[in-house]
């Protein structure tokens, strides 16, 4: 699976707890941050 990271894009993992461990990734793309400003 090809995500596109560049430099500069930020990754964050947030632990989900249950019968099953599991991560939640979200990506925030620099771009988008700078165009929206």
């Amino acid at each position: 699976m090809d995500n596109n990271l560049e430099v500069d894009d930020v990754c964050a993992f947030e632990l989900i707890e249950g019968p099953k461990t599991s991560m939640k990734v979200t990506i925030y793309k620099m771009q988008a941050v700078e165009d929206s400003s």
